[in-house]
């Protein structure tokens, strides 16, 4: 029954349209952090791999993406809930405080959450790889 609710959604067009939201979030987050990084610390050498780690990152998503669109999903909203709250003031103690660690550190547990409240343990697992590469492009 499930697959033929994936069919009907890719018929019509609607596929990803609730990452949407999701995506303008991470954006609105996360690209003025990225920003900062490439300006200060990023040109250093010690921390220079940090954008060919969040290019991986975004290509390995990128590459896995037809699993977020397609398949049987069982959202647990309760715990990504949690951990994208979590996440969420992480950041926000990053970004007020000048943190750069936990201002990145933050995306790990925001992409968590949002994976694990939007489409469940199943998907966040196949997932498990590029989230927890994010930690080598954190600054030391």
């Amino acid at each position: 029954m499930s697959t033929l609710l994936d069919i009907k959604r890719l018929k019509s067009g609607a596929v990803g349209l609730d990452w949407l939201p999701v995506a303008a979030g991470l954006l609105v987050l996360f690209v003025p952090t990225f920003y900062a990084a490439a300006l200060s610390f990023w040109q250093t050498d010690e921390n220079a791999h940090g954008p060919i780690i969040l290019a991986v990152v975004v290509w390995l998503f990128w590459k896995m993406r037809a699993m977020l669109f397609t398949g049987s999903f069982r959202p647990q909203p309760a715990p990504g809930i949690a951990l994208l709250v979590f996440g969420l003031l992480f950041y926000v103690v990053g970004r007020s405080q000048q943190i750069a660690l936990f201002e990145i550190g933050a995306l790990a547990p925001v992409l968590a959450g949002a994976l694990l409240a939007m489409r469940g343990s199943h998907v966040l697992r196949a997932f498990a790889f590029p989230i927890l590469f994010i930690a080598f492009m954190l600054p030391l």
